[in-house]
């Protein structure tokens, strides 16, 4: 059995523009799995990869001050 499986890996240094391509690049280029870092988020919620047919997996942490 063969399996093929893309990859992607960004830090998106929270910004909008980053997580605009990245969700372009999965839709079209067919990519299977991105590693993010630094993700847009905003009221505590992770925005802009909002991509059909893709599931979110995130851990959320503790900032320290």
């Amino acid at each position: 059995m063969v399996c093929d499986t893309s990859f992607i890996e960004a830090n998106l240094q929270h910004t909008i523009a980053a997580s605009r391509v990245l969700s372009r690049t999965v839709s079209v280029k067919g990519i299977n799995l991105a590693l993010i870092e630094e993700p847009w988020y905003r009221e505590g919620r992770i925005r802009g990869l909002n991509i059909p047919g893709c599931t979110l997996f995130f851990r959320r942490w503790n900032r320290r001050t």
